[in-house]
């Protein structure tokens, strides 16, 4: 299980203006990313960090912002884009954290039909 660093966790504190999270927890679902969730006092955010040459988690930046200004978010929730930062080959990115247990896939199934 990887952890995020003392500096990685201040990082994103001063870009947030916040100060230390109440609780960070490490999610898991991707081979490719590490993954937390990040509860601040008023917000709760999801933090992806890859550690590549690649600039995967720039293009998914990019994707995401693109593709809020095309959807209904009435039928597709999008997460919002908070902030992205890369250092030596670390790239992290913080968006909006959806919470999925409240989520009712059959209610937003039935508003096609």
């Amino acid at each position: 299980m990887q952890k995020l660093s003392p500096i990685e966790i201040n990082e994103i504190c001063e870009e947030l203006g916040e100060t230390y999270p109440k609780s960070i927890e490490q999610v898991h679902g991707g081979d490719i990313h590490s993954a937390w969730r990040i509860e601040f006092s008023n917000k709760k955010l999801f933090l992806k960090r890859n550690i590549r040459n690649k600039k995967f988690l720039k293009f998914e930046k990019y994707c995401l912002q693109n593709l809020r200004k095309y959807i209904n978010q009435e039928n597709l929730v999008i997460p919002e884009v908070i902030a992205y930062k890369n250092k030596k080959n670390i790239e992290i990115l913080l968006i909006e954290w959806i919470d999925m247990h409240n989520f009712d896939q059959k209610k937003t199934w039935q508003r096609f039909r």
